[in-house]
């Protein structure tokens, strides 16, 4: 067999994986559609559509040396990870139990620790990176986010600690592996109206 072709319509359900916190995340719906190429040993997926009752995620992109034999039940422990990816309606408080821990992990530290309320409108970024499923692994390696934007309204950003966060913040953002940028259009600082965040770019690295 030289290639294998998948399209398929997923139904309620709870989609389970170590990497998130509470073990799954409620799934409404979804679908599929990819392409296995043996030969290259590598799965090109065309859409990867996910209903989450509320928020929805798409992903597209490959996996990569995958082997010959992954019809055959043959899963290698190793193997690597491009895709883009878009995330619509998301409210931030649900973020940490929607988002694997390993993925974008310094990413994901930063984002759930220091931002709170509100909702990300539209998030659209890249992932890639090395999966390493080797028992024992000490490195466990997995797809980081490479770069993406982000629009969003009425958050609460911690910025510099102790001072008080930027709240009601409205606008956009730009990110990468080590940093977040964002571009406030509205909001202010320490509940007062007086000390807008208008034109006021906030930056912050994750490490």
């Amino acid at each position: 067999m030289s290639d294998a072709d998948c399209d398929l319509v997923i139904g309620a359900g709870v989609l389970r994986g170590a990497d998130f916190p509470e073990g799954g995340v409620k799934l409404a719906s979804g679908a599929l559609k990819g392409h296995y190429d043996t030969a290259a040993g590598s799965v090109a997926i065309d859409t990867l559509a996910l209903d989450l009752g509320g928020p929805k995620a798409s992903i597209s992109g490959s996996v990569d040396h995958l082997g010959r034999d992954l019809l055959a039940g043959s899963w290698p422990q190793q193997f690597d990870v491009a895709a883009n990816f878009s995330v619509q309606a998301l409210t931030v408080d649900t973020l940490a139990l929607l988002w694997p821990e390993h993925f974008g992990a310094l990413t994901r530290s930063w984002v759930t620790q220091h931002v709170h309320d509100g909702t990300l409108d539209a998030i659209d970024g890249r992932l890639e990176g090395q999966v390493d499923l080797t028992p024992g692994s000490r490195s466990r390696s997995t797809p980081a986010v490479s770069d993406g934007t982000a629009s969003y309204h009425n958050l609460t950003v911690e910025y510099f600690a102790p001072l008080e966060p930027a709240r009601g913040i409205d606008g956009t953002a730009t990110f990468d592996r080590t940093q977040i940028n964002f571009a406030p259009v509205s909001g202010h600082v320490a509940g007062r109206s007086d000390h807008p965040c208008h034109g006021q770019a906030l930056s912050a690295r994750y490490q």
